[in-house]
């Protein structure tokens, strides 16, 4: 019975010996564009030539033929595990030729695969003769083929007696039929199958050994590994492996509660231009993209797409809903491998909470609670800014604070009282939505009398003292626009006079105090975008004068010289 990569094997048990399907095949037995073929109906003559020869590899080694996918990585596995039973080259090059992974260097026809087993196979007259005589030396056990009647070669009887020794030795070590371990013999000598069988032998004293001292890291045997390198472990941040619907929506939901929790945790809006936290916060950012482009692409795999295919308009929705291709593909294993499942799971129940927590206490929030209504809000009016959290404000109501986000403040009449930490000490006004009228006060001495909007649009009269000095006059959308005075911090330069747009235009005056004999102590002049423009006239210290004329900020001439009082 031909297996056509349709068909299962079953063991003892009544059991599959394979659970693994490639496309509509039965791995080991179909090959690698099998299931590619039959979700578009057409069958090609080497799919049926791949089933010959993995059913050719089947009864020469009495083992389960490898699955593609392990020869797309290894092509000389397949004559490495023939060679190690002792199959003839012949044989074994029509194997390799049947069960080869690339459709262009396959045998084409079944044909072709006839021809070149009638052709190769066969063995030669005096090999045939040879095996035969040493065949008919042994007493055959039921698996064992013998052809023709039992003649003794008594030419070579001295030495046949060794080789039925060490043949059924090899039989019995490596559990194969006498038939194969003649071939073995045939094909490597007799001191080269001792070697092997010497090996072996070692190898299961030191495992043996291993179990009895129950050494729970003894070496894994060879699938083990095979397998264990080939599965999907958990790489978060790799582009290479499969992922199904379930893993996708629960690294989203884990990757955006941590991104977030950043964004609170770090408090990027009040972090007031500090590098370091914004840098990590820049970190995090980049880390959470990385994340969620790695998820998507390998989710595209799961699909048989390849990860740029993510960047498809509306091909992210798909990713949610579309189900995954069963079993292995050329991406990876399937998507059901239970440890990084668990994984994920840990993960994300150990980062939920935790995010959860952080954005509870940072998020802006109201906490108003039974017996605290709107209308007690409305009537408190003195309210603070908590030092833990700028972006709150809370007032005080039978010895408890009561919280609410700063730009959720009730309108009307209100205090605002900042905390220790902020320039800024208190505030006393009106307010309306997020604009307020009033007077904010500064811990240095400074002041503001008028409309803030947003908190930090400044319309109205106001001094402000800065790094280099201290302005005192008009505002208007955060600008000094109007009159004002501003003046240097170590008093050696004042100017009165009009702004317009935060910049000196108009007419207005220069003091130097400290000015004296034939410096000039005042310039009256008229200014243009910062710059004097027009007429002037220079007060000198010694009561003497001069007007003169400018052009962008330079003088260009003296108009009158005199003396003033």
């Amino acid at each position: 019975l031909i297996d056509f990569g349709l068909s299962k094997h079953y063991d003892a048990n009544g059991q599959p010996e394979t659970s693994t399907n490639i496309g509509l095949g039965t791995a080991g037995y179909a090959p690698i564009e099998q299931g590619n073929q039959a979700k578009s109906g057409e069958f090609r003559p080497t799919i049926d030539v791949y089933a010959l020869g993995a059913t050719l590899y089947k009864l020469l080694t009495r083992e389960t033929p490898p699955a593609a996918s392990e020869l797309v990585s290894d092509d000389e596995l397949v004559e490495d595990n023939l060679r190690e039973k002792g199959v003839p080259i012949n044989l074994i090059k029509v194997v390799t030729e049947a069960m080869c992974p690339n459709v262009r260097k396959r045998t084409q026809t079944v044909r072709d695969f006839k021809n070149q087993l009638s052709l190769d196979a066969v063995p030669s007259v005096a090999e045939s003769k040879s095996a035969e005589n040493e065949e008919q030396n042994f007493t055959a056990d039921e698996e064992t083929i013998v052809g023709g009647p039992s003649v003794k070669d008594n030419s070579d009887s001295d030495n046949t007696e060794p080789k039925r020794l060490l043949a059924q030795k090899y039989s019995e070590t490596f559990d194969v039929p006498l038939r194969e371990a003649l071939n073995y013999i045939l094909a490597h000598g007799m001191s080269e199958t001792q070697r092997v069988i010497d090996n072996a032998m070692a190898t299961e004293r030191s495992a043996q050994s291993s179990r009895e001292l129950g050494n729970t890291y003894s070496e894994p045997k060879t699938e083990d590994v095979e397998d264990w390198r080939k599965r999907d472990s958990f790489r978060p941040f790799s582009f290479k492996g499969r992922i199904g619907r379930v893993q996708l929506i629960l690294s989203y939901v884990m990757g955006f509660v941590a991104w977030f929790a950043s964004f609170l945790l770090f408090d990027i809006e009040h972090s007031d231009g500090n590098g370091g936290v914004i840098l990590l916060f820049l970190a995090c950012t980049v880390a959470f993209f990385w994340f969620l482009y790695a998820q998507c692409a390998k989710r595209c795999h799961d699909l048989g797409k390849s990860g740029a295919w993510m960047f498809v308009p509306f091909w992210n929705i798909l990713l949610f809903f579309a189900e995954g291709e069963k079993g292995e593909n050329q991406y990876g294993q399937g998507t059901e491998v239970k440890s990084d499942n668990a994984i994920l799971l840990f993960l994300f129940f150990l980062i939920l909470p935790i995010g959860g927590v952080i954005i509870e206490q940072k998020m802006d929030k109201v906490n108003m609670p039974s017996g605290f209504d709107e209308s007690i809000a409305q009537s408190e009016v003195n309210w603070y800014v908590d030092s833990a959290s700028p972006a709150n404000v809370y007032c005080v109501y039978e010895g408890e604070r009561h919280y609410r986000p700063r730009w959720n403040l009730p309108d009307g009449q209100r205090e605002i009282h900042y905390a220790e930490n902020d320039s800024r000490e208190s505030f006393s006004g009106t307010i309306s939505g997020r604009d307020c009228n009033g007077l904010l006060k500064y811990r240095n001495g400074d002041y503001f009398n008028g409309t803030i909007s947003n908190d930090q649009i400044m319309d109205g009269h106001g001094k402000i003292t800065y790094d280099d000095g201290t302005y005192e006059g008009d505002f208007k959308n955060g600008y000094y626009h109007g009159q004002g005075t501003y003046a240097l911090k170590d008093g050696t330069w004042i100017y009165k006079g009009s702004y317009e747009n935060g910049v000196i235009n108009g007419s207005g005056t220069e003091y130097w105090p400290k000015a004296k004999g034939n410096y000039s102590s005042s310039l009256e002049c008229n200014y243009k975008d910062g710059e004097r423009n027009g007429v002037g006239t220079w007060y000198f210290a010694n009561h003497t004068y001069n007007k003169c004329k400018f052009r962008n900020g330079k003088q260009i001439s003296v108009i009158e010289e005199g003396t003033w009082r």
